[in-house]
């Protein structure tokens, strides 16, 4: 498992994204033409972006360890939605809600699920499904983005 600081750091100072051909996942690595990042006080951890999402390897092997699921996202954070509140809503989770069917960019959340606001963004909120955080419209309740 990835450190929580380790993630934090890497999605707190995102880099200039990679363009890869295919998915990443946890069998991905990078060739040495791909530059990782460093990550502070954790000598055999580097990073990189993909598709605006961070990706942790293991600098000895520049194998995956960490990129979030590509199947639960809507491909990547659209340019609208400011890295600053992508990053709030994985920093302060709440508990977890339950709902019927898949949760996915376009669903709207019913009106008996309270959805947490971003302070620094109000039009913005959100609700966490199953440890993932979800982006959601308060104006329509509509998801916006599923980490």
């Amino acid at each position: 498992a990835v450190p929580d600081d380790a993630r934090v750091y890497v999605m707190e100072n995102p880099t200039p994204p990679v363009i890869l051909e295919g998915p990443v996942s946890a069998d991905t690595r990078f060739d040495d033409t791909v530059t990782l990042t460093p990550i502070p006080r954790h000598p055999d951890l580097a990073y990189v972006y993909v598709d605006n999402r961070p990706v942790i390897v293991r600098t000895d092997s520049r194998q995956v360890i960490y990129a979030p699921d590509v199947q639960t996202t809507t491909g990547s954070i659209s340019p609208d939605i400011p890295e600053a509140t992508i990053t709030y809503v994985e920093r302060h989770p709440v508990d977890p809600v339950v709902l019927e069917g898949p949760v996915e960019a376009g669903v709207v959340i019913p009106d008996a699920v309270q959805i947490v606001e971003v302070p620094e963004n109000p039009s913005y909120g959100y609700i966490y499904i199953d440890q993932r955080p979800v982006l959601v419209d308060r104006g329509t309740r509509e998801v916006i983005w599923v980490r």
